[in-house]
């Protein structure tokens, strides 16, 4: 697999305003000719309009563009807004089913540097491994202080920072073959308000996945809604790492956690029947782009 086909999904949800350059960040990789896929899924669009805008202002750029490295880009809109870990499931269930041999996401208002995709599926190629994950550590960039071209023309390094420790994983984005996100089953829809990474790299630790890092190829935009993520974070911990706990209690981010027991009991009760798919069926819009069309359905789950 020296040149694998890509996969990219891009999950957004009321992201309208950084949409169109996060496509474009995507668009612009440096890959073999046509062999990116990229479906971008807003989740639960109340403004069908502004979405499909910034979608297509987006494309329009790639549609003579011969030497793209982009095969196919294409919109989904979800009927109800169904969380991250749904969204990235419809997206990337939708990539592999049409051929994409390794898989990639990301959020609607973030950004990539154009070697993301060459950088992270070599890592991957070069190890000869194929159950295993590649990563990119993240920088962070505030709000406004990072452009795209800031990024194209490789003068970034004082607008954005190490976005935690490089060797950890939860502070990650990945790039994966088909077959380990298969084995996994995609990322737990139980998990809510940003977790769903944390719970999916417990998964990849409890099943001994090796994990090689290729460099900080992704840009992770903190925005004016920080505060409120963080407070609603702290807010939640506790049910989010019982949660964790629940689902992969030998991880050695959550081992020596301790629960008040019946607090972990009701979370037992509430998670005895929760499987990776428990979001439930929606329905799904395709919305045509440019390259080869998806075989999608009315509904996904």
């Amino acid at each position: 697999m020296q040149c694998p086909k890509i996969g990219i999904a891009i999950c957004s949800h009321k992201k309208y305003s950084y949409l169109k350059e996060t496509l474009q960040s995507v668009i612009a990789q440096r890959y073999y000719r046509k062999r990116i896929d990229i479906i971008v899924v807003e989740d639960g669009a109340n403004h069908r309009e502004e979405a499909l805008s910034s979608f297509q202002e987006a494309v329009h750029s790639n549609l003579l563009n011969a030497e793209s490295s982009v095969r196919s880009a294409h919109m989904i809109l979800t009927d109800r807004n169904c969380g991250t870990s749904k969204a990235r499931n419809i997206g990337m269930d939708m990539l592999i089913a049409n051929g994409s041999e390794m898989v990639a996401h990301l959020d609607g208002d973030d950004l990539l540097h154009p070697d993301f995709s060459s950088a992270l599926s070599s890592c991957l190629i070069d190890k000869g491994i194929e159950r295993a994950v590649s990563y990119s550590q993240v920088n962070a960039f505030q709000d406004g202080a990072l452009q795209l071209s800031d990024i194209l023309g490789d003068n970034f390094s004082h607008l954005a920072n190490s976005f935690g420790p490089r060797r950890d994983l939860y502070c990650s984005v990945w790039m994966m073959p088909a077959s380990v996100y298969r084995e996994v089953g995609g990322y737990h829809e139980w998990m809510k308000e940003r977790w769903e990474d944390a719970e999916f790299v417990d998964d990849l630790v409890a099943r001994q996945m090796p994990a090689f890092p290729a460099g900080p190829y992704y840009f992770y935009r903190l925005g004016s809604v920080l505060e409120s993520r963080e407070k609603a974070q702290r807010e939640g911990a506790e049910l989010l790492w019982a949660k964790r706990h629940f689902l992969h209690p030998t991880v050695p981010e959550v081992t020596d956690r301790h629960f008040d027991p019946a607090f972990y009991a009701e979370i037992q009760n509430q998670g005895k029947d929760k499987d990776r798919r428990c979001a439930g069926k929606v329905r799904i819009e395709l919305i045509p782009g440019f390259g080869p069309t998806p075989e999608v359905g009315e509904y996904h789950g």
